[in-house]
């Protein structure tokens, strides 16, 4: 029997907007604004702050005449790699590691001729709200700090948690046993997104009401020491399956390489990744052979590897003669933005 301990459940949850709060300019107290508005906040309440209201304190903005084209200088400077591009539209993964439309640069809810960026660190930015609430009220509170993101396969956007402080940010169910006795292998929660999506039912987005308090919610405290917050939420390249737009895989393999040494197992998971039908695949170190009489089908598997490389992190070299391909790391795709 697991000794994982069971899930606790809320009872009744109850989500307040604060109301009250001032259109934030850099420099403003937003912790004290936030206390002035919830007299009677708790010990074990849930603090969420939409991450437009910290950037504006933290002086996250950007002004659009200072170029014809700071918005474009903006975006470069926030992208790590374009993920997908439809039109006017940008994917991108940005500094944070989140993958988002702009890098979650936005101009709604924001002075005319301004943008805002996202925060530099939303957990620090959770981090030194919780403090101040504690140093000022002896309370002690977990804080999120939100933005809102669209969803693969799914219409319509939701609201995240970008920043986390003072609770874990996943409710991890792995060890337990579901109703019919069955153990739970990959039921891990994203609680903290759960909470962000919430707190939005309150805040609304024409509103103008930055930040929610939640109360009800059961929550273990963070690991001391613990400083991960939202940031243990962001897959990890080598495991995330849908790193690239299906249209921008063939530029991105196209993007380069870098040095460093290949992992091997990145090499065999590609060529794993190859239809069970295709021709006959091996490699030697870095190079992969690909044996078949029909050229047609060569090029085809050659196409499909130099795809299912690009999603591990490698680029392929191939060599025309012989149709070789040899193997490194792939510097970060950034296509047009």
């Amino acid at each position: 029997m697991s000794d994982a301990p069971i899930e606790q459940l809320s009872t009744e949850i109850v989500i307040r907007p604060v109301l009250g709060l001032p259109d934030f300019a850099p420099g403003d107290d937003l912790t004290g604004a936030i206390l002035q508005n919830v007299p009677d906040l708790r010990d074990g309440d849930v603090l969420v702050v939409t991450s437009k209201a910290v950037s504006k304190c933290e002086g996250r903005l950007v002004r659009q005449d200072t170029g014809p084209d700071a918005r474009a200088t903006a975006l470069r400077e926030q992208t790590m790699a374009v993920v997908a591009q439809r039109g006017p539209t940008t994917i991108v993964r940005n500094r944070l590691g989140l993958t988002m439309a702009a890098a979650g640069i936005d101009a709604s809810n924001v002075t005319d001729g301004f943008i805002a960026l996202l925060p530099e660190d939303p957990d620090a930015s959770a981090r030194e709200i919780r403090r101040v609430v504690e140093q000022r009220r002896g309370i002690d509170v977990a804080v999120l700090i939100t933005d809102t993101v669209g969803r693969p396969w799914r219409e319509g956007l939701v609201d995240i948690a970008i920043g986390a402080a003072g609770m874990e940010a996943l409710r991890d169910l792995r060890g337990t046993v579901d109703t019919h006795g069955r153990p739970l292998a990959v039921t891990a929660l994203a609680q903290i997104d759960e909470i962000a999506s919430a707190s939005e039912l309150v805040r609304g987005k024409l509103a103008e009401v930055p930040a929610a308090v939640v109360r009800g919610v059961p929550w273990r405290p963070a690991v001391e020491g613990d400083t991960g917050g939202a940031r243990q939420l962001v897959r990890p390249h080598d495991s995330d399956m849908f790193a690239l737009g299906c249209r921008d895989v063939v530029p991105a393999t196209a993007s380069g390489t870098t040095e460093g040494p290949v992992p091997d197992h990145l090499i065999d998971e590609a060529i794993g990744a190859l239809p069970q039908s295709s021709a006959k695949v091996h490699r030697t170190g870095n190079t992969v052979i690909i044996n078949d009489e029909s050229d047609l089908k060569t090029g085809v598997v050659i196409g499909l590897l130099l795809a299912a490389l690009r999603a591990e992190g490698l680029a392929g070299t191939v060599n025309p003669a012989t149709g070789q391909i040899t193997v490194s790391l792939a510097a970060p795709y950034q296509g047009r933005v």
